[in-house]
């Protein structure tokens, strides 16, 4: 059998009469900051040329001879959630412009899955790792440490890493004390099973700290699984379901209906996230409820069609773009170290969030169309430092 030739950066110097270190730094995914002085004319004839041949660049010989990988895993703990897709694409960019090649492990949450995506970021061998998503499988990243890979995470907490993300306990008061100041008593709704996340901790303790400050020091956790509402109060409304990201909004319209079988229907809801908060709407305007003259409902992320109904959703835009830039500034950082994982966690950092007020929260003409920012700047805010 007759093998082909493998075309290499030597045979496109050649044919291109250049120099093979010229080549490389257009078509050899170099983070040399010499690849931005290529005159763009000649970078273009090199990728010409490179693609005519049919080149493709071989990792092996390259990490043979340099050492390294210029590979960074992003391992987005997601799924295919709207928010999740956000991060992968942000991260994607950055990661690019910086000149490292990129590789996304998507992780669903299947049983067992933990210990193959460490498996596969070990077998790639990358100079930095970032992690992403809620990680309901576990997974041992002491693996990760024991093979020196420097490693951040991107709105996630993780044991022995910076703490980046964005101040949800902060937001979730403004929205609580929102209806309190306006006579309503706010329900809060969250899945049971995402309550050890930070992310949806520090959702509940916002709850509670605007509820403290209005007196209110003890009130009733419902689940709608086995509970009835009853309260005239605030209380929270706890959904035991675990989710369908194929039908985002089933969880939430099972919570309606829920609420439609109580004997009391509370006057406000505050939403964990908007596919509750949708689902949750669509049920009660099916059924006569008035939105948000009978109820406020407000939810958390923002997302597209958060603005797209026949009541526009007050929702909560995480900072997905500034968490991502500084997960990706840490590893940067931490790539320049000779040693990767200290195990002690260093920072946090902690961006503002932003609500957009939309008509389902309005209780004046001033309460919609407006954005406000919670949140100071990037700081270490002592509830999450403690």
């Amino acid at each position: 059998m007759i093998q082909k030739h493998r075309v290499t950066q030597a045979d496109i110097a050649r044919m291109l009469d250049v120099s093979p270190a010229l080549v490389a730094l257009v078509v050899g995914r170099s983070n040399s900051p010499l690849r931005h002085s290529v005159k763009k004319e000649t970078a273009e004839r090199i990728r010409s040329k490179a693609a005519e041949l049919g080149y493709r660049p071989n990792r092996a010989a390259q990490m043979t001879r340099s050492g390294r990988s210029n590979l960074i895993i992003h391992l987005n703990r997601g799924g295919f959630s709207d928010v999740a897709r956000q991060i992968s694409y942000h991260i994607g960019r950055m990661v690019h412009k910086a000149g490292f090649n990129l590789q996304t492990l998507d992780a669903y949450w299947w049983e067992d899955e933990g210990d193959e995506t460490i498996e596969q970021v070990l077998a790639f061998q990358p100079e930095g790792l970032i992690v992403s998503g809620g990680v309901k499988t576990e997974s041992d990243f002491g693996e990760v440490h024991r093979a020196n890979i420097p490693m951040v995470a991107a709105g996630l907490e993780l044991p022995g890493l910076p703490l980046v993300g964005y101040d949800a306990r902060s937001v979730i008061a403004r929205l609580t004390r929102h209806c309190l100041q306006n006579g309503r008593m706010p329900a809060l709704v969250f899945r049971v099973s995402a309550r050890h996340f930070w992310q949806i901790t520090d959702r509940e303790r916002g709850y509670r700290d605007a509820l403290a400050e209005a007196g209110y020091k003890n009130f009733p956790e419902v689940n709608i699984a086995s509970g009835v509402w009853e309260e005239t109060g605030p209380g929270i409304i706890a959904d035991s379901g675990m989710g369908n990201l194929a039908h985002p909004f089933e969880d939430g319209m099972c919570v309606g209906q829920w609420l439609l079988q109580n004997p009391r229907l509370p006057n406000a809801l505050i939403c964990s996230n908007d596919h509750y908060a949708i689902g949750i709407m669509t049920v009660l305007k099916r059924a006569g409820i008035r939105i948000p003259e009978d109820v406020v409902i407000t939810g958390f992320d923002n997302l597209e069609y958060a603005s797209q109904g026949s009541v526009g959703l007050t929702s909560v835009e995480q900072p997905i773009e500034a968490f991502c830039q500084t997960s990706f500034d840490l590893l940067m950082e931490k790539m320049g170290r000779q040693s990767a994982g200290t195990g002690k966690k260093e920072h946090t950092l902690i961006h503002p969030c932003r609500i957009h007020w939309r008509e389902s929260s309005r209780c004046s003409k001033t309460d919609t169309n407006q954005i406000e920012t919670c949140g100071t700047p990037v700081s270490t805010p002592a509830h999450v430092a403690a």
